[in-house]
């Protein structure tokens, strides 16, 4: 069992409360003697041995702490994505934490049905969540939602924009980056919402130093642009073989 734990120590006493408490004891039926493993979301893990029991709170014991990134990618990857309607947006933050993004930046674009939100705090909860479950032991950064164009101030990596009006194969834009050494320190790709990007925002991220690139003949839905691009260039760049 494995459990997100902000601040994690070595050998120190720590309380488990709220679901954690709940699903310890209610869901997994814990009992005294139990390991369980911590990882802080920043890299470090520990186990911790359960200690005590009470109607609302679980004592344990932690050991040692140890840096564990091996099942992190060593491409550090940067979804921006067009803010998207209903519950399509948890969908990509999930599925873009189990890729391995390192940072989701949820983006205002002209297009976009949904441009303000409350839902920060719910997405950082979920990408918790979907790393605990896929055994990371990094949290990807959730930022506040901002436009493209103020990313692209200050941004000087590589990027890919996907855009379904035209561009060029993903194999061939990564091979371009690949074989120019340009996502050493890093890739940002960016997915439109519901309705695309505008052609000035594409325009503006070729001018940034984005490749355009195309997904296919196909019109996908966004969530699964997002969730086909970040799998395709984990392949071609990343740590899928």
């Amino acid at each position: 069992m494995r459990l997100f734990y902000p601040g994690l120590s070595a050998n120190s006493e720590i309380s488990l409360t709220g679901e954690d408490f709940n699903y310890l004891k209610n869901v997994l039926r814990a009992r005294e003697g139990a390991e369980v493993m911590l990882f802080d979301g920043k890299g470090n893990s520990a186990t911790a041995i359960i200690t005590g029991i009470s109607s609302e709170r679980i004592t344990a014991r932690t050991g040692d702490v140890f840096p564990s990134k091996k099942t992190e990618s060593g491409l550090k990857t940067v979804l921006l994505q067009g803010m998207l309607k209903g519950q399509k947006m948890d969908v990509v933050v999930q599925k873009a934490t189990e890729l391995g993004v390192s940072e989701i930046i949820p983006l205002i674009t002209r297009r976009a049905e949904v441009r303000e939100t409350r839902k920060t705090g719910r997405w950082r909860k979920i990408a918790r969540e979907a790393a605990r479950q896929c055994g990371r032991a990094v949290v990807p950064l959730i930022a506040e939602p901002a436009p493209l164009a103020d990313f692209l101030k200050h941004y000087r990596g590589a990027g890919i924009i996907f855009w379904e009006e035209g561009g060029s194969g993903l194999k061939d834009a990564s091979g371009k980056l690949r074989g120019g050494n340009a996502v050493a320190g890093g890739i940002a790709v960016a997915v439109g919402p519901e309705g695309g990007f505008a052609e000035e925002e594409v325009q503006a991220a070729r001018g940034a130093g984005f490749s355009v690139c195309s997904l296919g003949p196909r019109i996908l839905r966004a969530e699964t642009a997002a969730i086909a691009a970040l799998a395709l260039i984990q392949y071609e760049l990343g740590d899928i073989s």
